[in-house]
């Protein structure tokens, strides 16, 4: 895996990732892994997994799930809620307590952890989405619009809480939303109201595939590690050359060693046969 450790001086570094890709994706990641006050390590397989996992899988999932079933069932027009059940509660419950926490990292510049109290409500969205399954009532319309109408404002709060992490993200979210939102609110309220009309909601995240992220690891690899990854390429293949030379020493030397064991043994053998002739030769 290629790490890069980049500190918050490492502008060339910062300059290079956003031209591979929306900058908002970029500061995302980097807002994400990054500790509140020292360097940080960056590495293209983790970024390819928050991409795919947090960004596309949890949030833009969630919110284009809401969206796109307002447009398939209801004609894109935001139900009313005439009563909230105790799953409703919960839900509310649980984003207000995220809503909270989230003023609370900003106020503290604790950005990395508003991130993924961001993060955590549309979570929360897509377990409401899955417990409810609104598409299998369909001799429960109201239910079903009133279920889709708390996901669509759970999307819309998202919408805000995004723009000072993602700014255009937010903005393409609003456009979807067919809403202007500027001031981010302390607990859940409903910003998109009954009756409202959303935009044509549009996937706001693609998957980053492996080979692409092989391709920016090689490309994006630096001098010193393409030239250190050469010298180490070379250094291995001078010590297998090294260890096959010797090798092949070894064997020469081998049957050098044999052929001359052979010799002395032969010698030996001729010696005592000299001796027995000589010996027979006296007692004539």
């Amino acid at each position: 895996m290629q790490d890069v450790l980049c500190s918050a001086r490492d502008s060339k570094f910062a300059a290079s990732l956003c031209r591979l890709a929306q900058a908002d994706i970029w500061r995302f990641y980097l807002m994400y892994v990054r500790p509140e006050s020292q360097d940080t390590v960056f590495s293209w397989d983790d970024f390819q997994t928050k991409n795919n996992s947090e960004l596309l899988n949890n949030l833009g999932n969630f919110v284009h799930r809401a969206l796109s079933f307002c447009a398939a069932t209801f004609d894109g027009c935001v139900q009313p809620v005439d009563e909230l059940t105790e799953t409703d509660r919960q839900l509310i419950g649980l984003v207000d307590k995220e809503m909270r926490e989230f003023q609370e990292c900003l106020s503290k510049t604790r950005l990395r952890d508003g991130v993924r109290s961001l993060l955590t409500i549309s979570r929360l969205g897509n377990q409401y989405i899955q417990l409810c399954q609104p598409w299998t009532l369909k001799d429960q319309r109201a239910r079903a619009g009133a279920i889709n109408a708390i996901a669509v404002n759970v999307a819309a709060l998202i919408a805000v809480l995004l723009a000072p992490y993602m700014p255009t993200v937010s903005e393409r979210l609003q456009q979807q939303l067919n809403v202007k939102l500027t001031a981010i609110p302390e607990r859940f309220v409903a910003l998109v109201k009954p009756g409202h009309k959303l935009g044509e909601p549009k996937p706001l995240f693609s998957r980053m595939e492996g080979d692409r992220v092989a391709e920016l690891k090689t490309k994006y690899a630096g001098k010193d590690a393409v030239s250190g990854a050469s010298a180490g390429g070379a250094k291995e293949d001078a010590k297998k050359a090294g260890a096959k030379d010797a090798k092949k020493q070894g064997a020469k030397d081998a049957t050098k060693g044999t052929a001359k064991d052979a010799a002395a043994e032969g010698k030996q053998k001729e010696k005592p046969a000299g001796k027995e002739e000589a010996s027979g030769e006296k007692k004539k």
